[in-house]
């Protein structure tokens, strides 16, 4: 296809579609009343429930966790913090080439208002959520920056001191050749865009149903996260088992969250003995808002525009 007839065509696309009102697919399950939200659904007889403690600081040190009074509280099955979860798994993936690990809960440190610091496990919601009340957190405050553009500058409080450095990951791209382009360029023009702070409100909030076999050395995870394929592979290496072992399945809804995060990576916690029975974790709309809180700063330049 010629350039011309390419560019005819999306035009011609383009007038087909901008401005018509698409049915969505997903409105009829939520209109009729069918919609299938993952804490509606049925769970099997011991089922137990998974309540998180977050970190009430933007960046701090952790220097002491107490969890005995609550791993005897009544009902408590299990307690987990970030030293179990590095002696039962291994670091998830991380997408930058720094030499960093990633666990679901924190370690040694936290680093955002609401990060996971202990998951408890219990028989009912109400046992869990009052076990997370008897955690006793010791924690020793840093100095923390929320502005992205300060963050990247020399003299800011480092999130992993072992980079020496907030740039994590720093990518450059190149097409064409743009020296010609920005001189031969009529107009140049240079912008600073900052996005503000804001929360991800899904009309479901990320929940969880996930069960290990001790027989096999098998996972099966129900999720409502709409990227399993990302996922899967993920929870499998940091459950340390093969792909055929970890079962991650979904439910078959568009309401949810499409962005992998901490919650996402609980499904990778295996809860151990004498939890092996299955656990669900559903995150309240307060937990919700403030582990998602999140905010940009870019700068695209090109100079003034010129005559």
């Amino acid at each position: 296809m010629t350039a011309d007839r390419e560019d005819a065509a999306i035009t011609d696309g383009a007038a087909g579609w901008v401005g018509r009102s698409i049915p969505r697919f997903e409105d009829a399950a939520l209109l009729t009343g069918r919609g299938r939200y993952l804490d509606d659904l049925g769970t099997r007889p011991g089922t137990f429930e998974a309540t998180i403690l977050r970190s009430p600081h933007a960046h701090a040190e952790i220097e002491a966790i107490d969890c005995e009074a609550a791993r005897t509280a009544d009902g408590v099955a299990a307690v987990l913090t970030g030293a179990d979860v590095i002696a039962l798994t291994s670091s998830l993936v991380v997408g930058v080439k720094a030499p960093l690990e990633c666990w679901p809960i924190a370690v040694d440190r936290v680093r955002y208002v609401g990060e996971p610091v202990a998951i408890v496990v219990a028989s009912d919601r109400y046992r869990a959520e009052d076990a997370v009340d008897l955690i006793e957190m010791r924690y020793r405050p840093l100095p923390a920056v929320v502005d992205p553009v300060a963050a990247a500058t020399a003299d800011s409080p480092l999130l992993h001191p072992a980079i020496n450095s907030n740039v994590v990951g720093e990518r450059t791209f190149r097409y064409g050749d743009p020296e010609r382009a920005f001189a031969e360029a009529a107009h140049r023009v240079r912008v600073d865009v900052r996005y503000p702070r804001n929360s991800c409100t899904p009309i479901e909030t990320y929940g969880i149903v996930a069960e290990y076999d001790a027989g096999e050395d098998a996972y099966d995870v129900l999720a409502n996260f709409q990227g399993p394929f990302s996922l899967h592979p993920v929870m499998a290496r940091a459950l340390k088992v093969p792909g055929n072992r970890s079962l991650l399945h979904r439910l078959d809804n568009r309401w949810s969250e499409t962005v992998c995060s901490e919650q996402q990576s609980l499904d990778a916690l295996p809860i151990p003995a004498p939890t092996s029975r299955p656990y669900r974790s559903c995150v309240g709309r307060r937990s919700q808002g403030r582990r998602f809180l999140r905010g940009i700063s870019c700068r695209a330049w090109q100079d003034k525009s010129r005559a």
